[in-house]
């Protein structure tokens, strides 16, 4: 589907709905998607609505249809909560689906409604869950047996570290309904015993303990690094050692998402070390930002802003001095012609009142093009090298979100050898800084 960043980048000149309402039903938000539209240029029609949008009288209906819109998507959640409380109360289950059971038809259920009903073989998945958590076994260790069975979630894939979590967690195995933070007796049978699930949820409650933030590394490469077995994600991960003299050190990783999530029968760790990842990474991107290819694409970029941006400016001041100028001289004309009798004071001061209106909106023009007018020609690449080369020193600078923003604008992927050595990189260089007909570097490029 379009979305606003394709309008942004101009792939399409008009949106068609079938109403205003399925633009959004939030007024602030379909406000804020119009109002992008309409500065990007891109028309919004509606074949239910006939108004003009553009016009004053259609920015009011607009706002009306929005308003009518967003009363009735309230009312709908709020008719909505009240049939799901409605139906927890009387125990049947509402969620949606679920490791375990299936949805048949409840003829009790005058509604028209569904029931739960256990499938035999889902049904031992889950007991094995709760059991083997039960006798002392974590999640890894879960997902490991399970997976390493060739056993599969309710969607087919193979069991992660949540998905065996939220089953642990979900009181509909031990015959419950849900709704908010409170519990009914469902209609439903259930899977675990009473005395199981309140053995699982004792050791879940003691396991449970506050997390303390203890390592001081930042991932920045996080989940861009990929795999070299599987190519999913690598994420972070730490080891401890012990030193000679007693105490700790920590040595930080990044290690395959799939093996982390889903165990060692769907991946190995592959870890690669972090510190030396990211210095290899950011060294490179360094040198690429003071490469003449980056150098040679911004600066272009920059001169081509400046053309549409400041020319404009210094064009437009450049004739709001040259109309002051006719002006004063028309201003000296009509002074001379009425010494002179030519013309009458009436027509004299018409005609001045008139030129001192057109002076002071061209005065106008050229105080606002000032800040623009008086910018330097454009930067030269030396400049833009010497902004570059205080790359590191930004990053150090930068708070982490910003850190790790700055380098997933400017790599997409990056890939590691089986040796764990970070190889090759994927550039995802923004539209404005795009290669022309293959022009530069490609996309991908090794490190």
């Amino acid at each position: 589907m379009p979305s606003l960043r394709d309008a942004r980048r101009g792939c399409f000149g008009a949106v068609l709905v079938w109403t205003i309402s399925r633009l959004s039903r939030k007024l602030d938000y379909l406000l804020e998607v119009f109002s992008e539209l309409q500065g990007l240029g891109v028309a919004v029609r509606s074949l239910n609505e006939a108004f003009d949008m553009s016009t004053p009288g259609g920015n009011f209906a607009l706002t009306m249809l929005g308003a009518v819109a967003q009363m009735q998507r309230e009312a709908w959640m709020e008719a909505s909560l009240i049939g799901m409380e409605r139906r927890a109360k009387s125990g049947r289950w509402g969620g949606g689906m679920m490791l375990g059971y299936r949805m048949v038809a409840d003829e009790e259920d005058l509604r028209g409604g569904g029931k739960l009903e256990i499938i035999a073989e889902e049904a031992e998945t889950v007991m094995e869950i709760f059991t083997l958590y039960a006798a002392g076994l974590g999640y890894k260790a879960i997902v490991n047996r399970l997976n390493g069975e060739n056993k599969t979630g309710k969607t087919g894939k193979a069991f992660t570290l949540n998905t065996v979590k939220g089953i642990l967690t979900n009181a509909a195995y031990v015959g419950k309904t849900r709704f908010g933070e409170v519990y009914y007796d469902g209609l439903h049978e259930p899977i675990v015993s009473k005395e199981l699930w309140e053995a699982v949820q004792l050791r879940l409650c003691e396991q449970t303990k506050p997390v303390q933030k203890v390592i001081d590394h930042e991932y920045l490469l996080s989940g861009l690094l990929k795999c070299p077995a599987c190519g999913s994600g690598m994420l972070p991960s730490h080891t401890k050692s012990k030193r000679k003299d007693g105490s700790y050190r920590i040595n930080h990783y990044y290690a395959c998402g799939a093996y982390l999530n889903k165990g060692s029968t769907v991946c190995k760790p592959n870890s690669v070390r972090a510190v030396e990842a990211d210095a290899k990474v950011l060294t490179w991107l360094q040198e690429f930002l003071t490469s003449p290819f980056w150098l040679r694409r911004v600066t272009e970029v920059l001169r081509q802003q400046y053309e549409q941006a400041v020319l404009p400016q210094i064009e437009q001041r450049e004739q709001a001095e040259r109309k002051l100028t006719e002006l004063g001289r028309q201003s000296k004309e009509l002074l001379r012609r009425y010494e002179e009798g030519f013309l009458d004071k009436p027509a004299f001061l018409t005609a001045m009142g008139d030129i001192a209106a057109e002076r002071k909106s061209w005065q106008a023009v050229l105080v606002e093009s000032v800040p623009m007018a008086e910018q330097p020609d454009c930067w030269s690449e030396a400049d833009i090298r010497a902004a570059f080369c205080v790359f590191q020193q930004v990053l150090s600078q930068a708070k982490p979100e910003q850190r790790s923003k700055l380098i997933r604008q400017l790599a997409h992927k990056i890939y590691v050898n089986e040796e764990r050595q970070v190889v090759g990189i994927d550039l995802q260089l923004p539209s404005t800084l795009a290669t022309e007909q293959g022009e530069g570097l490609p996309l991908r490029v090794a490190i």
